[in-house]
Order: structure tokens, then C-alpha cells, then sequence
């Protein structure tokens, strides 16, 4: 090919072109390196502030990050509106807090999110009990809860002043179910019965009974599992068994401790037959059937030997 035909073969490309893709390049390069910059003062001063660096592609607001900001400031606004002053300057303010979101938005808050989320309400009561000078006795403020009345995104804080508040009995109109603080009188179910002996009284072989029981039926086991982790296994010898994270108030038979996103007193099991149990779900979460199947408060149904119940971070395997 001739000399002529390569030159006419090429583009032309202007002078100030040329310089415009140079100087665009230039520009590009510059920014990039301003960025970093940028970056490496910013990790400076966090240092300096004793903070933790976030890079900015993370320090766009999620979801997430929007609803719990919505719950803190609910959670001041109620926490402001119940603010009682005595004339001495002294400060006061509810000590029990029960957050309300809706089933949907619960479920998004399960598990650990809810163990993080709960640990950081608290920690946020805490901090404005300490700006106020405010005594407090333990760190446990602040409860979540799920209302089937409830739409997603709504939000509901009720504040308790009393110190013997227990969430076990919670009182919201908006709620399909509402408990009272009405004791229970067992006393025709109670059988009193004296002393086997005095304290000062030696035991004599009088005093001995042999008592022949039948040995009990196992109807079935438990194996207990959290986070991929076995934590025990349970024969039940009883025929209806109740299970929940407990209190010193609340007793279940199977307690699951150490989860906020688990009731006090959260499910009960009955058998019904050698294949066959009856879940009823009395906690404020579902309970998650075999593959993803949620059961809701006030809720039953039929469980198969061979399912998996979850509750919470808790996963129940049931099994002869």
C-alpha cells in the first residue's frame, strides 16, 4: 500500500480535540486521585476521633437504616412527652419502653438483627438516662413486639413507669389479644401437705414409705440447636410441653435463653399421636414450620415428628 493511501486510510483528528481527550483524561486521573486522598484524610480524622471509618459507597441509608432511625426517634419523642420535672430540677422518666411494629416488618427484624437492634435501644435510653442523671437499676429498657393490626413501616411506643413491669402484660388497643395483670386462683387445684418430718425429729423406719410408679412413656425427643451449634436434647415424657425464653415469673418447660426475638412463653406442644403434635403459637413472632412455613400468634397446627420448628435462633428437631 502506498504512503499516500495509509495517510488517507488514518483519522484526522484535531489539535484541539486532541487536547480536549488529553485534558478529559487528565481530569479523570485527577479525581481519582483527589478520592484517595480524600479517603486517607477521612481514616486520619476518624482516627483522630476515635471513630470507625466508613467507606462512602456504605454510608448511603438503607431501609433498614431508615426504619430504625424512624424507631430512635419515636422512642425520644415518647420518652420527651413523658418527661416529669419536680421543682428541685430533677428529671424523671418512664424506665420501660415496648416497641410495636407490624408482623411483616418483625420478620425482617428477627434473630440477631433483633438481638442488635434491641441491645442499641437500650443502649440509646441509657445514654439519655446518664445525660439526665438518671438512676436506673438494670439495662433492659426497651421490648419489641408484632401486631397482626399493625401495616408495615407503622410504628407505636408505649412507655411503662412502673419497676415491676412485666412485658408479659402489656396492654394496646390496637392488639387482637390483651392480657391483664389479673392473678390466677389456683387453690382448687392445690393439694397442701404436712412435712414428712419435723427438722428436730430423727427419721425412723416408720417414717419410710416404698411408693411403686409406673415408669413413664417417652413420646418422643428434642434436639436443640442455635446457630449450627447442638445445645441439648430433651426425651419429653410429657404429653404437652410449653416452651419460651422464661423468667423468674415464667416458667416453661423447655427454655430457649439468651433471645429477645423468643416470648416468655412462646409455643406449646401437644402430642397427639405416634406420627403427629399440635402446635399453638402464644409468642408475639411466628414460629417457622419445616421449609418456611410461618405460624402467628394465636395460631395452630399439625406438626410432623419429622419437621424442624424454628423459633427465633433457635431450631427445635423433633424425633423418636
Amino acid at each position: 500500500m502506498a504512503k499516500n493511501q495509509v495517510e488517507k486510510s488514518l483519522p484526522l483528528i484535531s489539535p484541539g480535540k486532541l487536547f480536549s481527550t488529553i485534558r478529559q483524561e487528565e481530569v479523570l486521573m485527577e479525581k481519582e486521585i483527589t478520592g484517595k486522598l480524600m479517603e486517607i484524610i477521612q481514616k486520619c480524622q476518624a482516627w483522630v476521633d476515635d471513630e470507625k471509618f466508613i467507606p462512602k459507597k456504605f454510608r448511603s441509608k438503607s431501609w433498614t437504616d431508615e426504619f430504625v432511625e424512624r424507631i430512635v426517634r419515636e422512642l425520644e419523642a415518647e420518652m420527651i412527652k413523658q418527661k416529669f420535672a419536680l421543682q428541685n430540677d430533677k428529671i424523671y422518666l418512664p424506665t420501660k419502653y415496648s416497641i410495636w411494629i407490624s408482623r411483616e416488618d418483625s420478620l425482617e427484624f428477627s434473630g440477631i438483627k433483633r438481638e442488635l437492634l434491641t441491645k442499641e435501644l437500650n443502649k440509646f435510653v441509657e445514654r439519655c438516662f446518664r445525660t439526665l442523671a438518671i438512676e436506673y437499676k438494670d439495662r433492659k429498657f426497651v421490648q419489641i413486639y408484632a401486631s397482626s393490626d399493625f401495616q408495615p413501616g407503622k410504628i407505636k411506643v408505649i412507655h411503662q413507669w412502673e419497676e415491676n413491669y412485666s412485658p408479659e402484660i402489656w396492654f394496646n388497643e390496637t392488639s387482637p389479644t390483651v392480657k391483664s395483670d389479673k392473678i390466677e386462683d389456683f387453690s382448687e387445684d392445690t393439694i397442701v401437705t404436712p412435712r414428712f418430718k419435723e427438722d428436730n425429729l430423727r427419721e425412723t423406719e416408720n417414717d419410710c414409705e416404698t411408693v411403686v410408679r409406673r415408669r413413664p412413656r417417652k413420646f418422643y425427643n428434642l434436639d436443640i440447636w442455635r446457630d449450627g451449634v447442638k445445645q441439648n436434647n430433651v426425651p419429653v415424657f410429657q404429653s404437652e410441653i410449653t416452651i419460651g425464653r422464661g423468667s423468674t415469673s415464667v416458667n416453661v418447660d423447655v427454655p430457649l435463653k439468651g433471645d429477645l426475638a423468643v416470648s416468655r412463653h412462646h409455643a406449646v406442644l401437644t402430642y397427639r399421636t405416634d406420627e403427629f403434635l399440635d402446635l399453638s403459637v402464644t409468642g408475639q413472632n411466628p414460629v417457622i414450620i419445616g421449609n418456611n412455613k410461618p405460624i402467628f400468634t394465636g395460631q395452630n397446627t399439625a406438626v410432623s415428628l419429622n419437621e424442624n420448628v424454628q423459633i427465633g435462633s433457635y431450631l427445635l428437631k423433633l424425633h423418636r
